[in-house]
């Protein structure tokens, strides 16, 4: 399953109410090419996320490095929904995104790998203040509240 596979496989899962109602997920994207502005990266599948759940983005917390190899922001929705995005370094290989949705009537597991390298073009629910706000949390290490998203 490629990445633009998957995100049509959540919109389509989610669409079908299935699960009930969202209450978290978590996106794992390891890669063993580290972006030098994690931020970026976040941001896209923060984005992608917020777009899913088509509800405001209300509080992040961003958190690690490129150096450390790994970096994460937790995100808070107004709908009370949470959710955890990481960044995280891995051996040699294929890029893989690993996404956890859970529902009040069930939950979802699914994977995508991504060849040679991830297709940022794919990706295009990042805006430009989400992007500052979870750069902001990972310079200062403090929670960043945040509207982002008022219109998904």
């Amino acid at each position: 399953m490629t990445e633009a596979d998957l995100l049509q496989a959540v919109e389509g899962l989610l669409a079908s109410q299935r699960l009930g109602e969202p209450v978290f997920v978590r996106c794992l994207l390891l890669t063993a090419n580290p972006t030098t502005d994690p931020a970026h990266r976040l941001a896209q599948l923060a984005g992608t996320i917020r777009r899913w759940f088509g509800v405001p983005l209300a509080r992040l917390y961003a958190a690690g490095t490129v150096a450390e190899g790994q970096a994460s922001v937790s995100l808070q929705f107004a709908s009370g929904v949470t959710g955890l995005v990481v960044l995280a370094r891995c051996p040699e290989g294929a890029d893989n995104l690993d996404l956890l949705i859970l529902g009040n009537h069930g939950a979802a597991y699914h994977e995508a790998t991504t060849g040679e390298g991830w297709e940022e073009t794919r990706l295009q629910h990042m805006d430009p203040d989400l992007h500052a706000a979870i750069q902001r949390s990972l310079d200062c290490g403090r929670p960043e509240v945040t509207s982002s998203g008022a219109d998904p």
